[in-house]
């Protein structure tokens, strides 16, 4: 009984997020972390092992399908390659034409979210969007050529 607790003790488990999301395991190394996504767990975890991860890897480690792996590390090297600075290998792998991407993340970009202020931008209007906002106003109140000539 002992050993079944002591083995609970080195998992910590993180609920998923949505209903069409599943939970996965986070590792150790990962405890300190607060991070609100699991691709940004992932991205930190080849970080700090300073190693070439695939999604194998990945997937043992966070307990989640090699599916789902493959493409959170694909998400990471093409949409968040703003974020992540990473390198990439490709090697073929098995039987066949079976080619694993290999991720080996270098670097992790502070990036801040800006909020932008609505009412800052109604309230300061530059003086060329006005002058549009007259010019579009003083047109479509003008009747149109055939209306004129009937009305005369």
């Amino acid at each position: 009984m002992s050993s079944l607790t002591a083995n609970h003790s080195l998992k910590r488990v993180m609920p998923a997020r949505q209903a069409n999301h599943h939970s996965y395991i986070l590792p150790r190394e990962l405890w300190q972390y607060e991070e609100n996504a699991l691709y940004k767990y992932i991205a930190r975890w080849s970080y700090l092992r300073q190693e070439y991860i695939c999604c194998d890897d990945v997937a043992a480690n966070f307990g989640i399908s090699v599916r789902q792996a493959t493409n959170i590390l694909s998400m990471i090297h093409r949409r968040y390659s703003n974020v992540f600075s990473c390198r990439v290998k490709r090697i073929k792998a098995g039987k066949g034409n079976v080619v694993k991407t290999h991720l080996l993340v270098t670097e992790i970009k502070q990036t801040v979210r800006k909020k932008m202020r609505k009412d800052v931008e109604c309230k300061s209007r530059s003086q060329p969007d006005l002058q549009f906002k007259q010019l579009r106003d003083a047109f479509l109140s003008c009747k149109p050529l055939n209306q004129r000539r009937a009305d005369a």
